[in-house]
């Protein structure tokens, strides 16, 4: 039936799409369909979004993800395994001659060429049977590094680390490094530390096992003492989960707490912040069971460090937020972790009292409210935004009663002195609906700026009160288009009819097609008819099919079953036919069952993608053998498509299928698979709520191929949120 045999899946062609709110859409606002109908549909289970970097709702994605560490805020800093595992040449060279060369072209414009020849002293990585390596300045990148003091001298001992760049190297440890000691970086002998630390890095990247490749930082680590410490300190944090499940690893990190250089010191403490925060660690008034050891060896010698931090602000930020990431339960067993909130050591820069409150914010309020309240009361209206934002959040998790108080005072006295009240009108967005929707209609009573505005509608979209329709439906100007996302995303929440009347005016202001389908999908849930042509319309685009098939179905249109059963039978366009296959069965057609499993039957038939996920919204018993078929295939597309009637078909007890259940964990742990199929399994386990769920998100926690990918942050944060569960901690 379906191609199950070996070989490499080709490249899908099936285009996912579709929010969350979108694909879930299966209520139909047709007066034809019975009330027994309407109910069957309404109750059905939705698969997470399609896509792990797929956003939900209206609001585009606009967050981007911090490195562990800004490599130019310390300039002696070396971040080596990018570059080490890019490069296929790492040599350790001297400096044998620079020569220079002047040409000059139209009579005028001087160009200078530098050749450098290397002689190869070590080869790390590779393979180089020349005796000597000629490189440009322009090959070693050093042009960009013009404006620094430093320069290559002849007899110098260095670090080159070449990619390839067509049948010659380049240097390709450039990227995101501030100065030319870090691109390059000078040894002081033929056995220089920071070589082994190399030859570390390049172990790591031959082992398919993190936690194998945890075990080798941390072994290489426990030798390393001066610079050579960096570079395996931060490939350690991006390996934060399994470094803090290797129980050797205090005594690997530890110690570099104490180093004699500062900028070690602080990329130690962000590394054990990284490990840290990777264990699940709830606030101590939520009944929180006792820390693990890391984290109370952790504690304890972060608060020793601290201690004799010296003046150095990087290095104390970098303790504070550590000691913050161990957990409250921690820092409360150990009674010198909170010996910083001394009255005797205020703290002497923004960035430590920033740091501060967000570690007050994690303790129970009798121990932190008292110091956040004051903190917050004395701020200067004037001072920096990101202090101002963090101890209002602190202020908000410890007591939201007092902070709806103060951040309503804080919004009036900076109003009147002409100040702008953004990140107060953010943080009323932070507060219990039955305390902020109030706050929020005052505030709109005062004057507000654009970006006071922007403020508003988000903090209106996490709110999302019944009561804030009439303010929400005036920020839906088109020319606006961050206020109008909030403020779309805000009435979407409140999923009202109400909601839907504010937005229907503006149905047709909307350029954005993908945007403007999810809208009359929303709008159609609630009775307005209005986009159904235009809905109907984009069937066929396969780029928008997902968002205009739940648009169609959502709206219900009686007109929609028998133009879409005649498209179906008298037409052979496939860019029809698929869709109108989709819209029926979400329209609840029963009577399409057999044809559709005739059609998913017939090897290679190219509406079978189509007619797999159409089974699954119809709950056709009789599609299980043929699904569980289909998640062998060698075609993504079919792979896929099986696994999404498998979301729906096993939702029911009755259809309960453990070969399914047990290929899709396979999948997902499968490395060969491609990540989209690795992914719709993941989604499609969590929405079941397998319980093979947990250990294979093991497995593939370990799996070396997915670092750097979406898909293993999800496995990351689905392994945390079961962790919290099973301990029964509340998700934060």
């Amino acid at each position: 039936m379906f191609d199950t045999g070996s070989g490499k899946p080709p490249t899908c062609r099936f285009q996912l799409g579709g929010p969350l709110w979108v694909l879930g859409i299966a209520t139909v606002a047709c007066a034809a369909l019975t009330a027994s109908t309407r109910g069957q549909v309404k109750g059905r289970r939705s698969l997470p979004p399609l896509s792990l970097e797929q956003d939900v709702g209206f609001i585009p994605p606009h967050r981007i993800l911090l490195p562990l560490l800004d490599p130019t805020a310390r300039t002696g800093i070396l971040d080596l395994e990018p570059a080490v595992a890019q490069a296929e040449l790492v040599l350790a060279v001297r400096l044998v001659d620079v020569t220079e060369t002047k040409i000059i072209h139209g009579g005028q414009n001087v160009q200078v060429t530098q050749q450098y020849r290397l002689e190869p002293i070590r080869v790390l990585k590779g393979i180089f049977a020349r005796t000597e390596l000629l490189m440009t300045g322009q090959d070693l990148g050093i042009y960009r590094f013009a404006e620094g003091a430093d320069r290559l001298e002849r007899g110098q001992l260095m670090l080159v680390l070449l990619g390839r760049q067509g049948q010659g190297y380049f240097n390709c440890n450039c990227s995101g490094v501030a100065t030319l000691a870090q691109s390059i970086p000078r040894l002081d002998s033929k056995d220089d530390p920071l070589l082994a630390a190399v030859d570390v890095l390049i172990a790591t990247m031959r082992k398919r096992d993190r936690a194998e490749r945890v075990a080798l930082l941390r072994d290489g680590l426990k030798g390393a003492k001066g610079r050579d410490a960096a570079p395996l300190l931060l490939a350690l944090g991006r390996r934060a989960l399994p470094a803090a499940q290797d129980p050797a690893i205090a005594e690997a990190v530890l110690p570099h707490l104490k180093t004699g250089s500062p900028a070690i010191r602080e990329v130690a403490a962000k590394t054990l912040g990284a490990m840290l925060g990777a264990i699940p660690s709830p606030r101590a008034d939520r009944g929180a069971p006792d820390p693990n050891r890391f984290q109370t060896e952790s504690a304890v010698a972060l608060a020793a460090a601290l201690a004799d931090s010296g003046p150095d602000l990087g290095v104390r930020v970098a303790l504070i937020n550590a000691l913050g990431a161990a957990g409250a339960p921690a820092l409360l067993r150990t009674p010198t972790a909170l010996a910083w909130r001394n009255a005797k050591q205020p703290a002497a820069t923004f960035a430590e009292l920033t740091a501060r409150l967000h570690v007050l914010g994690t303790l129970p309020a009798s121990v932190g409210g008292a110091e956040v309240s004051r903190t917050y009361e004395t701020l200067l209206l004037d001072a920096p935004d990101s202090i101002q934002d963090v101890a209002g959040r602190a202020l908000v998790r410890l007591d939201a009663p007092k902070a709806a108080d103060l951040v309503a005072n804080r919004i009036e006295r900076k109003h009147d002195a002409g100040l702008d009240v953004s990140v107060e009108l953010t943080l009323l967005g932070q507060l219990p609906r039955e305390t902020a929707t109030p706050a929020l209609l005052k505030a709109w009573k005062r004057s507000l700026g654009p970006r006071e505005r922007l403020a508003f509608a988000e903090s209106c979209a996490n709110v999302a009160d019944a009561r804030l329709i009439p303010i929400v439906s005036t920020l839906l100007d088109p020319q606006l288009f961050p206020v109008r996302s909030y403020a779309m995303e805000a009435l979407r929440k409140i999923d009202t009819d109400e909601a839907a009347s504010a937005l229907w005016p503006h149905l047709d202001e909307e350029a954005d097609v993908s945007r403007k389908l999810r809208l009359v999908a929303f709008l159609g849930r609630h009775g307005f008819h209005e986009g159904y042509t235009v809905a109907l319309e984009h069937l066929s685009q396969t780029t928008l099919r997902e968002e205009a098939v739940a648009a169609v179905a959502a709206i219900g249109d009686p007109k929609a079953i028998p133009e879409l059963r005649r498209s179906w039978q008298t037409s052979n366009d496939l860019a029809w036919n698929a869709p109108a296959i989709r819209v029926l069965a979400k329209l609840d057609q029963q009577d399409i069952v057999p044809q559709l499993l005739k059609i998913a039957r017939t090897p290679g038939d190219p509406l079978a993608d189509s007619a797999l996920i159409a089974l699954g919204d119809l709950r056709a018993a009789e599609a299980l053998p043929i699904v569980r078929e289909a998640l062998s295939s060698r075609r993504d597309e079919i792979v896929i498509a099986a696994a999404r009637a498998a979301a729906q078909l096993l939702d029911h007890a009755e259809h309960n299928d453990d070969a399914i259940r047990e290929r899709l964990a396979a999948l997902l742990a499968d490395s060969d698979a491609s990540p989209a199929v690795r992914d719709v399994a993941l989604r499609v386990l969590i929405a079941l709520d397998d319980r093979r769920l947990r250990p294979t998100l093991e497995r593939v926690a370990r799996d070396a191929n997915l670092e750097g990918t979406p898909l293993l942050t999800q496995v990351e944060q689905t392994l945390s949120q079961a962790e919290r569960a099973q301990r029964g901690l509340p998700q934060e």
